[in-house]
């Protein structure tokens, strides 16, 4: 793994060994939230990726007058004990989008859209679910079909890239393990994006589920601080990750075959310390390397 600045969002790198014949270049993007996508399209147009997926929360979808989820709901499929509630809501005062699905200062849905459009320009685009997407309208899923994004909600598909063929899959905040089952046994190089890091452990690690050659994650903004860090490798200790509460597990890097993407925005009214935002850049395919 090795870490290149530019600006404020750096770039990571991984290699994935696998039985592909070849090499793809895949870029992770997590974490817009309709933020201003500059950083992370500089990066994209830079290293020019044979594939980009995005590990969910591209946009800001939760607004409570149309979704026909509840907060309440939301947090039982994140498996959010009702006993650690009251923290998690003071956690959200300082989320400056997690309380309204109104637009703000800080976030306008012309950025998500206007990542994929320029994204699709650099490579095929794949686009999974994450928490802040309660739901998708019509207009968006005629963006993407529009745009040529392929859109993932508990579902699979199979792309060549490369020469080389993939089995993709994106795995939602409110996941569906029925279909998990389903494509965790097809045959093929498979990839599941799954936006919370900690599904992984709950549904996948020491399952007959896990059978993939990648999976890609988000959700946990590195930790937002984390202590001790001395950038690359010496990345420090996690102080708080959504879904995981205090001092997180899973929350940057490489774990098994999961990788986790510290993301490329900012959703908290609390800034980030010693934690950038990321663009990952995942060789699959190429030679093994020791990353975690």
């Amino acid at each position: 793994m090795k870490n290149n600045k530019q600006s404020k969002t750096i770039t990571t790198t991984y290699n994935i060994p696998t039985q592909l014949s070849g090499s793809v270049h895949i870029a992770l993007i997590s974490d817009v939230h309709d933020r201003c996508p500059d950083a992370a399209l500089s990066i994209l147009h830079q290293q020019q990726p044979d594939l980009i997926l995005v590990a969910g929360d591209l946009m800001e979808r939760h607004d409570p007058a149309v979704s026909p989820w509840t907060v309440e709901q939301m947090d039982e499929w994140q498996g959010i004990p009702r006993t650690r509630t009251w923290f998690f809501n003071i956690v959200r005062k300082f989320d400056g989008s997690a309380s309204s699905g109104e637009q703000t200062k800080r976030w306008n849905k012309a950025n998500g859209y206007r990542f994929l459009e320029e994204a699709v320009k650099i490579a095929p685009v794949v686009l999974g679910v994450g928490n802040h997407e309660w739901y998708h309208t019509e207009e968006d899923l005629q963006f993407f079909k529009d745009h040529g994004v392929v859109f993932l909600d508990n579902r699979d598909c199979e792309l060549t890239v490369k020469g080389q063929k993939l089995l993709i899959g994106g795995m939602s905040t409110r996941y569906d393990l029925e279909w998990l089952d389903q494509f965790s046994q097809k045959d093929g190089v498979k990839i599941l994006i799954c936006h919370h890091p900690d599904y992984y452990p709950k549904y996948i690690k020491d399952t007959n589920r896990n059978t993939f050659a990648l999976i890609v994650a988000g959700h946990a903004h590195g930790g937002q601080w984390r202590l001790c860090s001395r950038g690359g490798r010496k990345r420090g200790i996690p102080v708080f990750a959504p879904g995981q509460g205090l001092f997180p597990r899973y929350s940057y890097g490489q774990y098994d075959n999961m990788i986790v993407s510290a993301g490329v925005s900012n959703t908290a009214n609390i800034p980030r310390f010693g934690n950038p935002c990321e663009v990952v850049m995942i060789q699959l395919g190429g030679s093994s390397s020791n990353n975690k």
